[in-house]
């Protein structure tokens, strides 16, 4: 059952051979995912659960990984990355689930999921450090939309506008560096302290 959205451990048929993803590999098949997500990303901003395209990364991965394949091969990813894609999807749920953060802001933080996955992939520290600046991010996201109102037109909306100029940031020039994060922490938090006064 993979009804909860987890990766589940690859289990092939006894005729199979099985063929490991390596990171290289598995970094290049998010990439394509997240292009293909780009290309479809909503023209109108979502103001429901429904309007708003949530991606199960393991099921995209899976289909992805065994499109290619010669019969009686398949291929899977290593347990500690499916752990780690499991995790950062249970991070994401956490933040859907959170009935203070409103739907726009959810739906852009949600873009950021792919490239979240791939910064945990090859970052050890991602979930030991409790301030790690690519979770701080997400953080510091979620808690300013906490206390926002929608408004009428979003698009003219201060901080909406700001958190979707910085995730297209991190969408298409984050480049395994990890104070590429810390910068836009320091810059989110002084247009915030801006607003504030």
């Amino acid at each position: 059952d993979q009804s909860d959205g987890a990766m589940q451990p690859f289990q092939p048929a006894p005729d199979q051979q099985v063929e490991m993803v390596d990171q290289a590999k598995l970094m290049e098949i998010l990439t394509n995912i997240q292009n293909s997500l780009n290309a479809q990303s909503p023209e109108d901003i979502p103001t429901s659960l429904d309007d708003v395209q949530r991606v199960d990364i393991s099921e995209s991965l899976g289909e992805i990984l065994n499109t290619d394949q010669d019969d009686g091969v398949v291929s899977a990813v290593d347990r500690e990355s499916s752990d780690v894609i499991n995790l950062v999807t249970l991070l994401y749920g956490a933040i859907w689930d959170d009935e203070s953060v409103p739907i726009p802001i959810k739906e852009l933080i949600g873009r950021t999921q792919i490239t979240i996955i791939k910064v945990a992939l090859s970052d050890t520290t991602f979930f030991n450090k409790e301030n790690h600046p690519a979770r701080a991010i997400l953080n510091e996201f979620a808690s300013a939309g906490i206390g926002w109102t929608e408004v009428e037109k979003l698009e003219e909306d201060p901080l909406y506008k700001k958190i979707q100029d910085l995730v297209e940031i991190i969408l298409n020039e984050y480049d395994d560096d990890i104070s590429f994060f810390e910068e836009l922490i320091s810059h989110f938090r002084a247009f915030r302290a801006g607003e504030a006064k």
